[in-house]
């Protein structure tokens, strides 16, 4: 059986480490032979990682928002418009070596802030049977009584009339 080199990188040659190569070259350092039954579980994970690859990196809930952010930045190109981002993200502090969690954004800020004609106005995305929150609820009913609006939209077109609406008012 001649094994070729180009398929199944040989770890006592010269062959260049990269990360592709890697879990390969675990699986020969651990003395299976390429082609062997062992070798099924790392193609599975082969195939798996390129669906993962394949699958698409935005969500219908992103796809709205950015397509109402678009067409907001076109009608109203003075206007200040921002994507409000929310969450949790963690890392490792090393000194302490303990998972430390950093809260951003305000619980249940609307998805998109404008501010146009000095008026702010705050529109939360949502899609398909998405509904709203109750600290997004409570967001809202901060916004209005400091003056601004709110609108919940499913639409570009939405997003569009309740700007109109507002700086109608």
């Amino acid at each position: 059986m001649t094994i070729d080199p180009k398929q199944h990188p040989n770890p006592y040659t010269h062959t260049p480490f990269n990360w592709e190569t890697f879990p390969e070259l675990c699986l020969i350092a651990r003395g299976y032979k390429p082609g062997q039954i062992n070798h099924i579980a790392y193609r599975r994970e082969q195939l798996r990682m390129e669906q993962l690859a394949k699958r698409s990196k935005t969500t219908p809930h992103k796809k709205l928002v950015k397509a109402c952010v678009k067409a907001l930045r076109e009608a109203y190109p003075d206007a200040s418009i921002s994507i409000r981002n929310v969450g949790i993200m963690s890392y490792k502090d090393k000194r302490t070596g303990r998972q430390i969690q950093y809260r951003y954004g305000t619980l249940g800020e609307s998805d998109i802030d404008m501010t146009e004609q000095g008026m702010r106005i705050c529109l939360e995305c949502k899609v398909g049977r998405d509904e709203q929150r109750e600290s997004q609820a409570r967001f809202q009913e901060r916004i209005e009584r400091a003056g601004a609006l709110y609108r919940i939209v499913r639409t570009v077109e939405d997003a569009l009339a309740g700007v109109r609406a507002a700086l109608a008012r």
